[in-house]
């Protein structure tokens, strides 16, 4: 079953602001959870917004093909999911069979763009695009809380980028 992402809300039966009780109604348990605050290599000071959050990681989701969910204060800030599955369409498409043509329709769209190593945020639709440079196709997306990327955007290592997405 193919499944929309919607800007600032969500994909299919996911939206932005549940808790983790309501997915769990919905996915049934993670495989995974982790609380990123507590790895030893991370330094809270450094990056504030970890104190809050939840990771959930996910192998059996059915047809939604989601790697993890992200809480943050305990409501479902991030879903990041495969780019190379058939069933999750952006603008009606697949992304699987439309992946370079949509990072350039997306920034046609207007709104700022910033990048982050392979990672292109989409400011205006709350959307993170990762692809490969070797491949330069999407290899995951994030639809992410806008609230969310506001607080963590001075720590994350994003630069506004202005050029063409694909060579």
């Amino acid at each position: 079953m193919p499944y929309e992402i919607e800007f600032h809300r969500g994909i299919g039966p996911l939206s932005l602001g549940m808790s983790q009780v309501e997915v769990a109604a919905i996915l049934g348990k993670p495989d995974e959870e982790a609380d990123p605050s507590k790895y030893w290599f991370l330094e809270d000071e450094d990056r504030p917004y970890l104190r809050h959050q939840i990771v959930e990681t996910r192998s059996e989701t059915g047809d939604l093909p989601i790697v993890d969910l992200m809480y943050f204060k305990k409501k479902l800030a991030s879903i990041k999911l495969h780019g190379d599955s058939s069933e999750v369409l952006l603008h009606g498409r697949p992304l699987a069979k439309e992946r370079r043509r949509l990072l350039t329709e997306l920034q046609a769209l207007g709104g700022d763009v910033f990048i982050n190593g392979e990672s292109y945020y989409f400011e205006k639709h709350g959307i993170v695009l990762t692809r490969t440079k070797a491949r330069k196709d999407i290899n995951y997306v994030k639809i992410i809380d806008p609230e969310l990327q506001k607080f963590r955007f001075p720590f994350d290592c994003y630069k506004p980028h202005n050029g063409p997405i694909v060579p």
